[in-house]
């Protein structure tokens, strides 16, 4: 079964956020935020997830709130950086998922405050999750999101029967 990371920093790059993804095997996602410290100390805590299971799919992030651990974050785990497209799809899979009842998530108050309060924001003729404007910290959230559109994309990739010739 695959693993995937979701992992980006609040909007004063003072906590960050790391959430382990995983199949659940009937079509739902398995979602706990495994890191919710000091960003100074994400790379390190997202690198010894990566590093326990060296055939996950990654860390995925948005490089512009990742900007203050980017660097070290590449030199601990493999990364992949979502374009603006790719946090919209992320932002809108995730929600359409919950709502289908095919996330389930290991309790943590701060990932219940942001799906509590998650808003929509525009971004690439569509919509993420809003970051600014909302009483808490929503990096738990779009770690989750990008986590979860992470090991998707995976499973679609390593996906035998998918390949067409």
């Amino acid at each position: 079964m695959s693993v995937a990371w979701g992992a980006e920093p609040d909007r004063a790059a003072d906590m960050g956020s790391v959430v382990e993804v995983r199949g659940a095997g009937d079509g739902a996602y398995l979602i706990e935020l495994v890191f919710y410290q000091p960003v100074s100390l994400l790379p390190e805590a997202a690198g010894a997830r990566y590093d326990a299971e060296p055939d996950g799919a990654g860390v995925f992030c948005d490089p512009m709130p990742s900007a203050v651990v980017l660097d070290r974050l590449r030199e601990r785990a493999w990364v992949r950086c979502l374009e603006a497209i790719d946090v919209a799809a992320a932002a809108a899979e995730f929600r359409m998922l919950l709502k289908d009842r095919r996330i389930r998530a290991a309790e943590h108050p701060a990932l219940e405050q942001a799906v509590t309060y998650a808003q929509r924001r525009p971004l690439a003729a569509s919509y993420g999750f809003e970051r600014v404007r909302v009483p808490c910290d929503m990096s738990p959230l779009n770690a989750a999101a990008f986590g979860v559109w992470g090991l998707r994309r995976h499973e679609a990739a390593s996906d035998v029967s998918a390949l067409v010739m």
